[in-house]
């Protein structure tokens, strides 16, 4: 029972521990030798060929729980057309293959005979055994298996395909390997390989997005590729939409990030980025990878839309906001890009993250009225009252205000629930000395009224009789809104004091 009961202990750690690395390589292949070589000397034009990297390579897997298998190999070593036989080794070759099965382990040891020839050592368990039918049996049910399961042999079989010029059968090759980094490392030497046409290249991006399942090893071989094919609008594409499948965030925006350096880009391929940059969903990741694109927007000012239209998926406040500034500081935004910006900031949860944005852009952005209009609607948004005054009182003290502004700003003005800080904006708008006819007067007058301090009202009524170029017909409404909304009778007889002191002045 006791002895039953370790079995199923070691049975249970052989499971997790094939887990944990089944498929994977134990070491990378460290040099190259050429083979086929008859490739490289067609009576045709040269065929394309790719590099064994078999030098010397070590590969290990588990074909299930209880089996695992071990390769270490060294020089070159051919097999048989069928992949079933060992036919030569280099004079300095090695080939070591170790299969355990439960508590059994059989070796085969290659070495170069002096005549050229392999010899075999076969050892089970502990053993030596004659290389008779029974072992050759063996070899032949499990190298097929260990060169697929490996890649040993996947080069001389893409190149024998290469030659033939059977394109697609070279790729089904490549997809037949279990080891996503293997995948990879054969996707990027097929993309290594001159004068291929640009289909093959497409096809290898559209391979890879579908074939290799690790987002590192897929971020990997994609932002390689951006670097070595050729720089066409739909391998772009094509680069672009196979990173769709990367599922980490961070692998995610790697790709993006290198995407937006070692490409050049299109309205169409720009707006592809933009898309696959939204389907990331850490707000941190997708903000990182939105402000290292902001030199794109730069370079394609109509970009700037789809930009922020992705901005608005970004769910963390903070997030949001530091990626709209970093847009503003970093950008050369047209009019209609400021008013976009401006619009965009609506979106932003939370009062103080959006005041900040609007501050900047109230500071930096545009004059122009459309884009001003947007900064103070968005700036009504802000529930807050002292943060939507800051707002205000930024854009009144950062720009020159005019007829096409004065709507909007006295709307937003009238949204703050504050007496004190509504009045703090309004005086401020007086003291510009801006306002010059009963229009904007009767507009300043609107906001004022939803003053509910009269000691406020006062105030700002105060500072806007300090305008020096007020008509009559200014005065003679100030005098009325007086009389009409100033419950205290010693602050309206100072307001209407003033008033008629003006309209004397002024005979």
């Amino acid at each position: 029972m006791e002895k039953t009961y370790y079995q199923y202990i070691i049975i249970l750690l052989a499971i997790l521990f094939a887990g944990s690395i089944n498929g994977q390589d134990s070491s990378v292949v460290t040099t190259d030798s050429t083979v086929n070589e008859s490739l490289e000397h067609s009576n045709d034009k040269p065929k394309p060929i790719l590099k064994l990297n078999q030098g010397t390579g070590r590969y290990e897997y588990f074909s299930s729980p209880i089996r695992h298998v071990k390769v270490t190999l060294e020089g070159n070593i051919q097999f048989s057309e069928n992949e079933q036989e060992i036919v030569s080794i280099s004079p300095d070759g090695y080939f070591l293959l170790t299969e355990r099965r439960w508590f059994t382990t059989r070796k085969l040891e290659v070495i170069p005979g002096d005549d050229g020839k392999p010899i075999f050592k076969y050892r089970v368990r502990s053993s030596t055994f004659p290389f008779d039918e029974a072992a050759q049996a063996w070899l032949r049910e499990t190298l097929p298996e260990v060169l697929d399961e490996t890649g040993i042999n996947t080069t001389i079989r893409i190149n024998n395909y290469l030659a033939d010029g059977k394109m697609r059968s070279a790729f089904r090759e490549v997809a037949r390997l279990g080891s996503s980094s293997r995948k990879r490392d054969f996707y990027l030497r097929l993309a290594d390989l001159e004068g291929m046409d640009q289909e093959f290249y497409q096809q290898i991006v559209r391979d890879a997005g579908e074939e290799i399942h690790s987002s590192s090893e897929l971020r990997y071989a994609l932002t390689e590729l951006a670097k070595m094919l050729p720089g066409d609008e739909e391998t772009t594409s094509r680069l672009i939409r196979a990173a769709e499948n990367i599922s980490s965030s961070s692998e995610k925006r790697y790709a993006i990030s290198q995407f937006a350096e070692n490409r050049d880009h299109t309205a169409s391929t720009l707006a592809d980025l933009f898309d696959l940059t939204e389907s990331i969903s850490s707000s941190s990741e997708k903000g990182y990878a939105l402000r290292q694109m902001t030199a794109l927007v730069s370079k394609h000012p109509a970009a700037a839309k789809a930009y922020l239209e992705c901005a608005a998926t970004i769910s963390s406040s903070s997030e949001f906001a530091t990626t709209l500034i970093t847009l503003a500081s970093n950008s050369e935004l047209d009019d209609e890009g400021w008013a976009h910006l401006s619009e965009t900031a609506a979106y932003i949860s939370s009062n103080s993250e959006k005041g900040r944005v609007l501050r900047h852009v109230a500071a930096q952005g545009s004059e122009a009225t459309e884009a001003s209009r947007a900064l103070l609607v968005s700036a009504a948004s802000i529930e807050s009252s002292s943060e939507k005054a800051s707002v205000l009182r930024a854009f009144v003290a950062a720009r020159d205000l005019e007829e096409g502004t004065y709507h909007p700003l006295f709307s937003a003005v009238k949204s703050i629930s504050s007496s004190s800080e509504k009045g703090s904006v309004m005086r401020m708008v007086a003291n510009r000395e801006t306002i010059k006819n009963s229009t904007e007067v009767d507009l300043f007058l609107d906001a004022t009224e939803t003053i509910s301090s009269t000691g406020e009202m006062e105030s700002v009524l105060n500072a806007l009789l300090q305008t020096p170029k007020l008509d009559d017909a200014s005065l003679k409404a100030i005098m009325r809104f007086a009389n009409t909304h100033i419950n205290s009778d010693s602050s309206r007889r100072r307001i209407i004091d003033i008033v008629s002191s003006r309209m004397m002045e002024d005979i």
